[in-house]
């Protein structure tokens, strides 16, 4: 018996869960959307703050990379063991609206409140941070070299954007197909995260 599921069976699996998507309340897809934006912005801040002083030299710009890469997917597996609600993920739910399985109206619908939840739970975080005097860290370095990550230029910012989507897709996709080891084994491999650190290593 397989350990993983087929390419089809992932493709069914994530039907299945954009149409439970569709259908949770407002307010339980917000509350879902606010946790998982505050995991990322945890683990975007965790990087950050294992290798900001890495970060600053550019001698070892890419070791710090790489140190960011091991800590940051913590963000993604809170999400996933969790049952976050983040919005790139959520993007799959054109499967089941290919599939006539949603209505347009529901799909846009959730994309907004999660979109807006993220957003509120992310802020919320970089707010707790703020006020709890940690970007001071390290003679205020590790709060310059977080300013810095956040102002890109536009079109630079865009770029990273579409480059970091489908990394962002990849690195779920080890959690969607291990979902049926974990029931026929009862055990789940670090490795399945590894998309995602290569995702935060290359800096998208």
């Amino acid at each position: 018996m397989p350990s993983f599921l087929s390419p089809a069976e992932i493709c069914a699996y994530t039907e299945e869960a954009g149409v439970k998507k569709a259908f949770l309340s407002p307010g339980r897809q917000f509350l879902l959307a606010f946790l998982a934006g505050a995991f990322i912005a945890f683990a975007a801040e965790g990087s950050t703050m294992a290798a900001f002083n890495l970060l600053a030299d550019p001698g070892s710009y890419g070791l710090g990379r790489c140190l960011a890469g091991v800590v940051f997917p913590t963000g993604l597996m809170l999400v996933i063991l969790a049952g976050g609600e983040l919005f790139t993920g959520n993007t799959l739910m054109g499967i089941a609206l290919a599939r006539r399985r949603i209505s347009l109206a529901s799909m846009l619908g959730n994309w907004a409140v999660v979109y807006i939840g993220n957003f509120t739970g992310s802020v919320f975080l970089a707010h707790m941070m703020a006020a709890s005097g940690l970007f001071n860290n390290g003679a205020g370095l590790l709060g310059g070299v977080t300013i810095k990550d956040s102002l890109r230029k536009s079109l630079p910012a865009v770029c990273v954007g579409l480059l970091s989507g489908p990394h962002v897709q990849l690195a779920g996709l080890p959690g969607r197909m291990d979902c049926l080891r974990r029931k026929r084994h009862g055990r789940k491999n670090p490795r399945d995260f590894l998309p995602h650190m290569a995702f935060h290593h290359f800096r998208f």
